[in-house]
């Protein structure tokens, strides 16, 4: 793991917050990516495809949290979910 690797909430508005994400993960950082400026779940959806279309490409592990956010983090950090 990036000894300066940080926890990044962003928001995304625009496709073009996606190409930030997939910048900031790469240098090592985890995003917490906030869906609610789509109120269409069609936009939604589209969004988290695309998400999951970079992860495919760029080997990210990805969690979704609700509808509403996304958790992108790099291979070398592992994302866990414990149940009771």
């Amino acid at each position: 793991m990036n000894e300066n690797a940080e926890i990044i909430a962003m928001r995304i508005s625009t496709h073009k917050d996606l190409l930030k994400i997939v910048d900031e993960v790469k240098k090592g950082n985890v995003i917490i990516a906030s869906l609610s400026a789509f109120k269409s779940v069609k936009i939604r959806r589209d969004i988290v495809r695309r998400i999951l279309e970079a992860k495919n490409r760029l080997n990210f592990n990805v969690l979704g949290v609700g509808s509403e956010y996304v958790i992108i983090a790099p291979s070398s950090i592992k994302i866990r979910v414990k149940e009771n």
